[in-house]
């Protein structure tokens, strides 16, 4: 058994011979990118290898990230639906510093696990497609989201876990997330994709990859349930960039407003388009649960989220962008900037690499 995995993400100044792994040299620090009130500057990627493997499970398939900086581990989901191994996340210890991103696989491998502690099945309607986690840290529960599977009957969902990945609870969802009515509800491999705690920790925020089959073509529904009861309070309509294949693969917090949305989209050369758009619910939008909101979207009048893109990874120059899926705020660096790591899924696929991202973040 694996018992220990040191993978670095360095900035181009570093090396590290313990791995061999650094991201390419350049002249100079790389030049801040970004919109009106973010600095974006690359830090460093790394290529995990497709076959790392630690605690007999394989370390690929990520799509949710989340680092808890008070005790400084960093969850990492993978979206095995118990094909290869039990549906499960991994715990590792992150630190940033001195130009040096370091993670380190040592806190363990958690199975998630139904209400009566069984693994979730590969198939079926308990089937479970884990793409997004988070660390409550008011509660010490974790948060996980499952896309589902519209052909086997299995709803989207986000549920709570201990920190060990043992079931707690299933948050309600909404009616128009079920996946029993033709022609309406999420699309297959539309469901939950981002999944993010408010500021104060009152709210979970959820988001769909792509549209309701009722809605058309670019609104995708984003949810904000009540973090004690888990109820859905709001509901609200973000607008897609209109490219193929394109939806929402992440959200992030940013303060008691403000929230980034990765959206990702395959690209015709084998690459990625992956940007990132600041929203602000406070601004004012349509909620989709009211009783005067439209069932269905498509030709209807409502008023979506505001969105506003502060970065496109393409500006970072880093040559092919993977299919990035994982977002999460990491350590505050020593200059009081805040660090933001990207994980691609690698589809868990032969020896196709895992990209990790760091990049150095002045909001202002």
């Amino acid at each position: 058994m694996l018992k220990r995995r040191t993978v670095l993400v360095a900035t181009a100044a570093a090396v590290t011979a313990a791995t061999g792994l650094a991201a390419p040299a350049v002249a100079g620090p790389p030049a801040p990118v970004g919109a009106s009130g973010y600095a974006f500057t690359l830090l460093g990627t790394v290529n995990l290898p497709g076959q790392l493997s630690y605690g007999g499970s394989r370390v690929a398939g990520i799509t949710g990230a989340d680092y808890d900086p008070a005790s400084g581990t960093l969850r990492l989901v993978s979206a095995d639906r118990s094909n290869r191994a039990p549906a499960r996340f991994f715990s590792a210890q992150l630190t940033v510093g001195s130009g040096v991103c370091a993670l380190r696989l040592v806190g363990g491998v958690h199975p998630l696990t139904r209400p009566d502690g069984t693994p979730y099945p590969a198939t079926g309607p308990d089937a479970a497609d884990p793409q997004a986690i988070r660390y409550d840290a008011a509660s010490g529960r974790v948060l996980w989201a499952s896309a589902g599977d519209r052909a086997a009957g299995a709803a989207p969902a986000v549920r709570a876990a201990t920190a060990n990945g043992a079931f707690v609870a299933e948050l309600p969802r909404p009616g128009n997330e079920r996946v029993d009515v033709p022609g309406q509800g999420p699309q297959a491999g539309g469901g939950y994709r981002g999944l993010t705690l408010s500021a104060d920790g009152s709210f979970v925020a959820s988001a769909l990859r792509w549209p309701l089959l009722q809605d058309g073509a670019t609104p995708v529904r984003m949810t904000f349930r009540d973090s004690a009861s888990g109820e859905p309070l709001a509901q609200f309509a973000y607008q897609l960039d209109a490219l193929p294949g394109n939806g929402v693969a992440e959200l992030v917090t940013v303060d008691e407003s403000r929230y980034l949305v990765l959206e990702q989209a395959p690209l015709p050369n084998g690459g990625n388009s992956v940007r990132l758009y600041e929203i602000d619910p406070s601004l004012g939008a349509t909620n989709l649960l009211s009783e005067e909101a439209p069932a269905a979207l498509a030709g209807a009048d409502y008023l979506s989220l505001q969105k506003r893109l502060v970065l496109d990874l393409a500006d970072l120059r880093i040559g092919t962008v993977q299919n990035l899926q994982a977002l999460t705020w990491g350590p505050e660096l020593p200059d009081g900037r805040r660090s933001l790591l990207l994980v691609s899924d690698n589809g868990s696929v032969g020896n196709r690499s895992t990209q990790v991202i760091a990049v150095a973040v002045a909001l202002s």
